[in-house]
């Protein structure tokens, strides 16, 4: 018999946040794991109801970790994107972009090495002024990369999340650059 703690549902909730937790016919719930899963109105299933819903479960870990994978497959097109378009206006701009675009895939398999925490950056929405200028585009694509890695915060470990934060904060960093060249 396996007693399920409170600590390996947190780890398992932080990785792929769950509505229900299956608990099978050979293990119990101590009852902070248990307190835990009614404190996060998780659905608990036991014994028989988790035999036909175990198929559905599989299903549903299956899509989450496809969605994570294409949700950082995203992000580095984005930014690839970005440096496309910048090659048309700055190269020292577009490389640098570029640069940014190889971290997603390294933070997925967690291969960064030396990740400096930044200040907080300005969240500030693009204007319309920022848009019509020759580097709206790159602009753009930059803002939907930090949206992608935005969503990709709430799916990742606590170590890839402080990588991501600071992949959000060098696109910001060059968002600002590129605004600042408009001035």
């Amino acid at each position: 018999m396996h007693f399920i703690t409170e600590q390996e549902i947190q780890q398992k909730h932080r990785q792929t946040p769950m509505e229900t937790f299956y608990v099978g016919a050979e293990s119990r719930l101590t009852p902070g794991a248990r307190q835990y899963l009614l404190d996060h109105q998780i659905k608990i299933l036991s014994g028989k109801e988790t035999d036909a819903a175990s198929t559905s479960n599989l299903g549903d870990t299956r899509l989450a970790e496809a969605t994570l994978q294409a949700t950082f497959q995203l992000l580095t097109l984005e930014l690839q994107a970005a440096g496309l378009k910048a090659q048309a206006i700055d190269l020292k701009v577009a490389q640098r972009i570029f640069k940014l675009a190889e971290l997603p895939a390294a933070i997925e398999q967690e291969e960064l090495k030396g990740f400096e925490e930044e200040s907080e950056c300005d969240w500030s929405q693009l204007t319309t002024a920022d848009l019509v200028t020759p580097q709206g585009k790159i602009l753009i694509k930059l803002q939907r990369s930090q949206v992608y890695a935005q969503l990709l915060m709430a799916r990742v470990t606590d170590k890839q999340r402080q990588q991501v934060t600071h992949l959000i904060q060098l696109i910001e960093r060059e968002k600002e650059q590129l605004i600042g060249a408009n001035e």
